[in-house]
C-alpha cells in the first residue's frame, strides 16, 4: 500500500474536512449565521455575517470588550456574549482575571488584612469554582455544546452531528503502568485486549510495552483523490514521567510516544531538562568517547546520530532530547549520560 508523502498530507487533509462538509450538506446540517467562532489559527474571535462577510476580533479588543472598556456594535455585542457562554476560553479567562484581582487584594498597602479577607476569600472560592468545572467538563462536552448552538441541533441529529464531525477524534484512554496511553476510539475497537495494566513494571519496561502497542494496532485503509494514496487514519499518544540515576546523579525523564496513522509516522522521545553543559567539552566528549556517534554542531543546536542504533540526541536550551525504540534507549541513554555529564 502506498502512503501519502510529506508533500501530499495537505491534499489528504482537504479531502478529510471536503468529505465531513459534503456529509453534513447531504444530511442537512446548516451552520447558524450570523454567529461568533473562536480561531486557534489566528488567535481571535471571527464573526460571520448573514452575507457571508467576516470580522476579525483580536484578543486586546476582545479583552476591552470583555471588560466593558470597549462598547461594539449591538449584533457583534451579542454573538460575542452567545460564543463567550459556550467556549473554553471563558474559563482561562476568568481564572486569570480572579488571581489578577486576588494578588491585588493580598498586596495592598495600607489595607488591613481583615478588611481585604472577605475580597481575598472570595476570588478564592470562585477560582476554585472554575477550577473544578474545568476538572469535569471534558472536551467532547465542550464539543457538543458548541454543535448544538452553531448548528441549532438536539437529541439524537447532535449526536450525529458529533460523530460527522469529531467522531474521528474521539479516544480512550489507557495505562501501561507509569505511560498515559491515548488511542482513537475507532482503531481500539479491533484491539480491546490491549495487554494495560496498572502497576508499573518499571519506567522503560512500561515505555517498551506502550510503544510495543502503539506499534502494532492499524486504523481503516482510507484513499485520498487528490493525493493519489492510500492512508491508515489510527492515532495514539503516550506520555510519562520517572527518573533514572546514573553513578551518583539522578535525572528526571519524560518519556512522549507518537503515532500518525495519516502520517505513517511513530516516534519515541525523551527529553532531560536543567542540563548545563559546556557545548565544547560536550562536542569533544561524543567524538572522542562516543564510538558510532556523529555530531552536527554548526551555529544551532549540538545534533548527534547514530545510524546504526536509529537513536538520536541533541542539546538546545539545556535541554537533551533522545528519539528511537525504547529498548534502545534503555541501554544507550546511561552510556550517553554517563559520556557527556562527568
Amino acid at each position: 500500500m502506498k502512503e501519502p508523502k510529506r508533500e501530499d498530507l495537505a491534499k489528504v487533509l482537504i479531502d478529510v474536512a471536503e468529505e465531513i462538509t459534503s456529509t453534513l450538506a447531504k444530511e442537512g446540517y446548516k451552520l447558524r449565521a450570523p454567529r461568533a467562532e473562536w480561531s486557534i489559527f489566528r488567535s481571535a474571535v471571527i464573526i460571520t455575517y448573514e452575507d457571508k462577510s467576516t470580522k476579525e476580533i483580536y484578543d486586546d479588543e476582545l479583552e476591552k470588550i470583555l471588560d466593558g472598556k470597549k462598547s461594539p456594535s449591538e449584533l457583534d455585542g451579542i454573538l460575542i456574549q452567545e460564543w463567550y457562554a459556550i467556549s473554553s476560553y471563558r474559563i482561562g479567562y476568568e481564572i486569570d482575571k480572579l488571581e489578577k484581582k486576588l494578588r491585588k487584594a493580598k498586596n495592598a498597602k495600607n489595607v488591613t488584612n481583615a478588611k481585604n479577607a472577605p475580597l481575598i476569600k472570595e476570588c478564592e472560592r470562585k477560582i476554585e469554582e472554575l477550577v473544578e468545572e474545568k476538572k469535569w467538563s471534558t472536551l467532547k462536552d465542550v464539543n457538543k455544546r458548541q454543535l448544538a448552538y452553531y448548528y441549532k441541533e438536539e437529541g439524537e441529529r447532535l449526536e450525529r452531528l458529533y460523530q460527522i464531525i469529531h467522531g474521528r477524534n474521539e479516544s480512550v484512554n489507557l495505562r501501561f503502568g507509569v505511560v498515559d496511553v491515548s488511542v482513537d476510539a475507532k482503531s481500539y475497537e479491533r484491539v480491546k485486549d490491549s495487554g494495560s495494566y496498572e502497576q508499573s513494571k518499571g519506567f522503560f519496561e512500561d515505555l517498551e510495552n506502550a510503544y510495543n502497542f502503539i506499534q502494532g494496532f492499524k486504523g481503516e485503509v482510507n484513499f485520498s483523490p487528490s493525493a493519489g494514496a492510500a492512508y491508515t487514519d489510527e492515532f495514539a499518544f503516550g506520555n510519562s514521567k520517572g527518573s533514572l540515576k546514573v553513578g551518583e546523579k539522578k535525572f528526571s525523564l519524560e518519556a512522549k510516544i507518537r503515532k500518525e496513522g495519516i502520517k505513517n509516522s511513530l516516534s519515541c522521545s525523551i527529553s532531560i531538562d536543567n542540563l548545563k553543559l559546556n557545548r565544547a567539552e560536550l562536542i569533544s566528549n561524543i567524538a572522542c568517547l562516543l564510538p558510532g556517534y556523529l555530531a552536527d554542531y554548526d551555529e544551532g543546536p549540538v545534533i548527534v546520530e547514530n545510524e546504526e542504533k536509529k537513536v538520536m540526541f541533541f542539546y538546545c536550551g539545556n535541554t537533551l532530547n533522545f528519539s528511537g525504540e525504547p529498548q534502545v534507549l534503555k541501554e544507550e541513554i546511561p552510556k550517553i549520560l554517563g559520556v557527556i555529564i562527568r
